[in-house]
């Protein structure tokens, strides 16, 4: 019977000691979680920042690439429009009058192929002008959308983090 006691009272100094081993390893495991989890958030800031950076850059660029475009939309409507005027100044055209008198005329061909050409030119920049239209609203829907995506991180993020002080409780 002493031999049974003296085997309990080892078993139960055993199972202590084995109790206490693990709470150590479970703290040993969470302290580097919590280290982990911390290089990872910072990782994913310093991403965030480099990519606001190149994001920048892209909005720069697009800025001064549609800027030129526009430019070139505005000079080939004003080459067209000249191109009109000239078609109809220009007298290339010559027709004889029952009296026989010759007069010249502006081509009527090249005056409507240059009234075309300006029209269309017209039309695309319209077009264009509700393209920037559409991607300024876009833009700014993706934007809201991005804010309340951000609040809905933070809330779950403090959310995660009452949860884990309830838990230490």
């Amino acid at each position: 019977k002493y031999k049974e006691k003296l085997d309990n009272v080892f078993k139960d100094a055993v199972e202590e000691e084995k109790d206490y081993i693990e709470k150590q390893k479970d703290a040993f495991s969470d302290a580097y979680d919590e280290r982990i989890d911390k290089i990872k958030e910072e990782k994913e800031a310093a991403e965030e920042a480099a990519q606001a950076e190149i994001d920048a850059l892209e909005e720069k660029i697009n800025a001064l690439e549609k800027a030129n475009e526009k430019a070139e939309e505005a000079n080939d409507i004003e080459e067209k429009r000249q191109a009109l005027e000239k078609a109809k100044n220009q007298r290339t055209v010559a027709t004889v009058s029952a009296s026989g008198t010759i007069s010249y005329q502006a081509d009527p061909e090249a005056v409507q192929k240059a009234q075309e050409e300006l029209d269309n030119a017209l039309f695309e920049q319209q077009i264009n002008l509700l393209e920037d239209q559409k991607d300024l609203l876009e833009k700014s829907k993706d934007k809201q959308s991005e804010a309340y995506d951000d609040i809905i991180e933070n809330l779950t993020s403090q959310k995660e983090e009452g949860e884990r002080q309830f838990d230490i409780l």
